[in-house]
């Protein structure tokens, strides 16, 4: 699903009102439909349903009025709350507020001395709107925003936000101290991304994105760099399999282990590798570990390294390695100079490469490697990998997800994979994937080289670079959900995620039903 920036959506409104003419307040009228609908259905079986409505000046403000007067033609009452100077409602919104006042629906305008008569008006509803302030919002609300999300969050049944949470930052998903809590969000025409990074995502409850009738060639000409990872995304690129095929038509995956200690990685690597669909998956081992992995990684390939000298025993292995599609560097490694040695050697080379973990730890100081290696290179940090790579710290980091992995992306040429909530993958021309999927249950050890093991596998399979990466996040996440619902989000192991990755292919191809999530995609 296609995303627009706050920027991106206020350049598509003016151009479907000054060059489509279509009027504005018809755009209004269809948002003020939609929040009506969702808070219908918000209140279905409660008798006789009351809603109030807080609303600001703004554009976001104008659907507040407008939808109450769509609501109180329903037989919902409503009771609209204005904060701010009405004379600061201009355009569109003044349309609005000018029917409201002349159908004589209740509005009431904030004021200190009515602090007790708005609070018992949220407690006396059965949902409350915040219809405050709009996407393009930065910064940390002032009097009187503030005491109006005080009062949502203190007081309200229910709440219903209006194209965002008001507090939340439409372009990276970053919160103020003083921000609306909702238990439901509908959004216009596209998802912005404050509703998909979080903390943002987190504010918005479930979001439900909704048509208001801008033709689909008007979003097309913003020419979105941004797409979030769903369903139906997912069921594009997943591979196709042949019915007359063998097992050199899905890929030979190499992963490269450590010496010892954590050989468990690179077997939860492989054995997800195996599980997304790789014909053949190698394990490019030491030979003292050997033994241990023809007990734990009963189906995969074993090659073994037979000295110390490892760029001579690459040479060797040359005829072998020329044939894989895909290395995954870096599980279970250790960050030695064993593995700066490996690394090293094959971003010499022009290989598909996944590199986690330790592959990224050795790295560190080291990121010139990375512009000037042939190699088409994925990696997979979580904030702290990404930490050290980049020289920002985690809460730099965190705080715009989206421009940290962009950024490194741009600087080294890699395809850059930012674990977390809400994974973001940035590809060095600029596109951003953000992930839909996942629990926490996916907190856990072991669940990144899965996740390592499932992107070489598509990869290996023949995807593209970027969907690979998005695919095997969506599968990985999903997978991680089932999990969580199986086993809840205290007991899930890398060993579960592992096991329903299956099941994630028949969720991602068949639209199966998904435990409870953040978001409701289907457009009304």
């Amino acid at each position: 699903m296609i995303i627009l920036t706050p920027e991106q959506m206020n350049r598509l409104d003016e151009y479907v009102i000054n060059k489509l003419n279509i009027p504005g307040t018809v755009l209004m009228e269809h948002a003020a439909l939609a929040v009506a609908e969702k808070v219908e259905k918000m209140v279905e079986g409660i008798p006789e349903p009351k809603a109030v409505l807080f609303v600001g000046t703004g554009n976001n403000g104008g659907d507040g009025f407008a939808a109450a007067r769509i609501l109180e033609s329903k037989g919902i009452k409503t009771v609209t709350c204005l904060f701010g100077d009405p004379e600061k409602i201009k355009g569109d919104a003044r349309v609005n507020y000018d029917i409201h006042k002349a159908m004589g629906l209740t509005l009431l305008e904030y004021g200190k001395d009515r602090h007790e008569e708005f609070v018992r008006n949220v407690q006396e509803a059965d949902l409350a709107v915040d219809a405050l302030m709009g996407t393009g919002f930065s910064g940390t609300p002032r009097y009187p925003i503030d005491e109006a999300i005080h009062i949502l969050n203190g007081y309200a049944k229910k709440v219903l936000s209006v194209d965002i949470p008001s507090g939340v930052n439409g372009t990276d998903g970053s919160v103020s101290t003083c921000c609306v809590q909702a238990d439901e969000t509908v959004t216009f025409c596209c998802l912005k991304p404050g509703l998909c990074l979080y903390p943002g995502r987190g504010m918005a409850g479930n979001v439900t994105v909704v048509p208001i009738q801008i033709p689909k060639q008007a979003v097309e000409r913003m020419n979105s760099t941004m797409h979030f990872v769903d369903a139906d995304l997912a069921r594009e690129w997943l591979p196709l399999r042949k019915v007359d095929g063998n097992k050199g038509d899905y890929g030979r995956l190499t992963i490269i282990t450590g010496t010892g200690g954590m050989t468990g990685a690179s077997v939860l690597a492989a054995k997800a590798a195996y599980r997304t669909g790789s014909g053949l998956v190698y394990l490019l081992t030491d030979k003292k570990t050997l033994p241990v992995f023809e007990t734990t990684a009963i189906e995969a390939v074993k090659i073994p390294i037979e000295s110390d000298s490892l760029e001579e025993e690459f040479e060797r292995l040359k005829s072998f390695l020329d044939k894989q599609d895909c290395l995954v560097i870096g599980p279970g490694m250790g960050n030695n100079e064993r593995t700066f040695r490996i690394v090293r050697y094959f971003l010499n080379t022009d290989k598909n490469i996944v590199l986690d973990a330790d592959g990224l730890n050795v790295l560190e100081g080291k990121t010139e490697l990375l512009k000037t290696s042939k190699a088409n290179i994925v990696i997979t940090p979580h904030p702290g990998e990404m930490s050290r790579l980049c020289g920002k710290s985690i809460g730099e980091i965190q705080m715009n997800r989206l421009k940290a992995a962009g950024d490194f992306a741009a600087q080294t040429g890699v395809t850059v994979v930012l674990k977390g909530a809400g994974t973001v993958i940035s590809s060095p021309e600029g596109i951003h994937m953000i992930n839909s999927t996942g629990s926490a249950g996916l907190s856990v050890a072991g669940s990144g080289d899965v996740l390592s093991g499932m992107i070489g596998s598509l990869m290996g399979q023949g995807l593209p670079t970027l969907k690979a990466c998005a695919l095997g996040v969506y599968l990985h996440g999903l997978a991680g959900e089932y999990a969580a619902d199986q086993f809840t989000e205290y007991g899930v192991t890398a060993s579960d995620i592992i096991e329903l990755i299956p099941s994630a292919y028949k969720g991602a191809g068949k639209n199966y039903n998904r435990p409870a999530g953040v978001f409701d995609l289907t457009c009304t």
